[in-house]
């Protein structure tokens, strides 16, 4: 964790490292990201050392496929490559970027798992959005964070049990570069920022240099409704950070995230 930047949350490098370096910027991919989120599960013991080629594992993970990174689906795998720690799938941008993307998940041989995107930020001075207010803002898309976390919390329920992990498990939640960030793509019934008759930018821009939520719960209790609600304490705190009594990535009325998402 050290080594990987992610312990000083109030740190001007929190997040940097080997693997998000290479996150592009959603508009400009010849322009590294400016702001990204990265997931990180990990479990109790880190005395694990997992081989991929294993047959059971390698079975899994082809097997899988609509778990790792592709194009507008968050795990679905498009490239992938061995590294000194584990292993990584990415979504490599298709003109000459080599290894760089704007999604990835790396599997690490001690089994922690980090997932990291820059697809959810969004800079508007480079749009024209309806409402003036919301000109010349940065933006975290907030129902496609949930929705990236509510697929990852899938994701390594089965992946551990494919493994043989059973630990408590700390699940980070990194969003890096918060301050005087907004959020956006909220659930049905809710008004967006780029709409006219929105007017609450100024109180809910963010004051946190970073954002970085954690939460523990064993492998064991990652079933339906454990995750369902590990999803919505998520939300919650990240929609606290931006001034928001109730989480607004979920439809007013019925309280589901997106279907798109």
């Amino acid at each position: 964790m050290k080594n990987k930047n992610y312990l000083n949350v109030y740190g001007d490098n929190f997040g940097e490292n080997e693997l998000t370096k290479n996150l592009i910027d959603y508009d400009k991919p010849e322009k590294t990201a400016n702001s990204i989120v990265v997931f990180l599960s990990i479990p109790s013991y880190l005395d694990k050392r997992i081989d991929f080629n294993k047959n059971g594992i390698k079975k899994w993970l082809t097997e899988n496929k609509r778990y790792l990174p592709k194009s507008n689906t968050a795990f679905k795998p498009l490239s992938k490559r061995t590294t000194l720690d584990g292993i990584l799938f990415y979504e490599a941008y298709p003109t000459g970027l080599y290894d760089k993307y704007y999604r990835y998940l790396h599997l690490y041989k001690n089994a922690i798992t980090e997932y990291g995107f820059s697809d959810a930020y969004i800079e508007t001075y480079r749009r024209q959005p309806p409402n003036r207010e919301a000109k010349d803002k940065r933006f975290f898309v907030f129902s496609k964070i949930i929705g990236y976390f509510w697929q990852f919390l899938n994701f390594i329920k089965d992946y551990y049990a494919c493994i043989g992990v059973y630990d408590v498990l700390k699940i980070f939640v990194n969003m890096c570069k918060t301050e005087n960030s907004y959020l956006c793509g909220f659930g049905k019934g809710w008004l967006e920022p780029y709409n006219p008759e929105y007017r609450l930018f100024h109180k809910e821009r963010c004051v946190n240099k970073n954002i970085q939520i954690v939460e523990e719960i064993g492998i064991k209790s990652l079933d339906e409704e454990n995750i369902k609600n590990l999803v919505v304490s998520v939300a919650t705190q990240i929609g606290n950070a931006y001034g928001q009594d109730t989480p607004r990535c979920f439809n007013r009325n019925t309280h589901e995230l997106p279907n798109y998402w």
